[in-house]
């Protein structure tokens, strides 16, 4: 709803560790170190690194669980799209394509910031 730039600087995600996936009934929670988390309102793109590729949403089967452990190293984005490179080659992407309500919300060190 809101897109990507002028935000943050998303570059704060490299180097965080993803610690934990939670799926609810209407969200995906992505926990990254040092208080830094990403809940997914709508859907995102997982591609793993075998080149297989899911959408990622609440209450899905996903491979998602699987990147818990792994480092963030390449972050790149523009105006509604953010793409997560991790150390296995697996990228995460959220892409911001609603336009009447927010797809993402990013936690960092206690303040939200609504995508």
């Amino acid at each position: 709803m809101y897109g990507f730039k002028g935000q943050l600087d998303w570059a704060v995600f490299e180097g965080r560790s993803v610690e934990a996936v939670c799926f609810s009934e209407t969200t995906v929670r992505i926990a990254f170190s040092d208080r830094l988390a990403v809940t997914i309102q709508d859907a995102a793109i997982l591609k793993l690194r075998s080149g297989d590729e899911e959408t990622v949403r609440a209450l899905d089967k996903s491979s998602l669980p699987t990147l818990v452990g792994e480092t963030v190293e390449l972050v790149e984005w523009d105006e509604i799209l953010l793409k997560l490179t991790l150390q296995s080659g697996a990228s995460l992407l959220l892409s911001d394509t609603s336009r009447v309500f927010e797809s993402f919300t990013i936690e960092l060190a206690g303040n939200e910031h609504y995508v």
